[in-house]
């Protein structure tokens, strides 16, 4: 742990255009820079944008196999596929939209997605009272963030595909009932964050150079051993200054992009 300790005690924190952060707070890793900037690219908006934090617009019923659901789904499978991610929100592109694109059948977050599936105006209930606990991160929360969330361990999902066809009480768990809940949540207008400060549980700051320990701890903590706290977690008033848009990933720079805009 003290090797672990050593390499937060050097975790990046800079000066934005806010000012100086403070001493407790994480400035964004240089991959989650430029992450950023390769989604802004797609049509990625920032974690403050107003869209992710309000429910969407629900597609009006005799709406849902028109041609602006169907370019709608492209877009989302087209950016989906091409980064290789568990699933994505309408929104989270900036469309007002009750629409997403998941891969359910991933059976962990450590393997590829698999094929994504569409769906339109999705309800997930849980299906008991038990609970499983996994890893989420996610592309409106770029910076080198992450942490464990509880979620229901079988749902059923119910809504429509993007043709019209109905899709009633579809049953998932696991991974897949876990993203799920996660892409739900976004067209709800709750990013995971919020749900673990709501558990009780830790926002984690991660950035590359201590990745594999931190994966290391969380499969150790997931197996149910005991586990020393994360020496880096963000403070909830953090996660509320990037709601809010008072920290921007847009307010840090490259070394040698000083000079250009994200």
């Amino acid at each position: 742990m003290t090797e672990l300790n050593n390499l937060v005690a050097h975790a990046p924190r800079a000066e934005y255009a806010g000012g100086e952060l403070p001493p407790d707070w994480y400035a964004p890793s240089v991959e989650g820079l430029k992450q950023a900037r390769q989604w802004r690219l797609l049509g990625l908006v920032p974690t403050s944008s107003e869209v992710l934090h309000r429910p969407v617009q629900r597609i009006p019923e005799d709406e849902i196999a028109c041609d602006r659901t169907r370019k709608v789904v492209q877009k989302l499978l087209r950016v989906a596929e091409e980064k290789g991610v568990m699933g994505l929100a309408a929104n989270q592109l900036g469309i007002d939209a009750d629409i997403f694109v998941g891969a359910l059948e991933t059976p962990s977050c450590y393997t590829k997605p698999t094929e994504q599936r569409a769906y339109v105006n999705a309800t997930v209930t849980a299906k008991g009272d038990e609970q499983l606990r996994g890893f989420h991160a996610c592309l409106s929360v770029l910076g080198g963030f992450g942490g464990l969330v509880w979620s229901p361990a079988k749902i059923n999902l119910s809504g429509w595909k993007p043709d019209g066809t109905p899709v009633q009480n579809e049953e998932w768990a696991g991974y897949g009932a876990s993203i799920a809940c996660h892409e739900v949540g976004h067209l709800r207008g709750e990013l995971y964050p919020t749900r673990i400060y709501q558990q009780g549980g830790s926002f984690d700051y991660r950035p590359p150079e201590v990745r594999p320990q931190y994966n290391a701890r969380m499969d150790a903590e997931l197996d149910g051993q005991q586990v020393e706290p994360w020496p880096c977690p963000v403070p909830e008033a953090q996660w509320q200054a990037m709601c809010s848009g008072a920290y921007n990933l847009e307010d840090f720079y490259l070394p040698d992009d000083k000079q250009k805009n994200m």
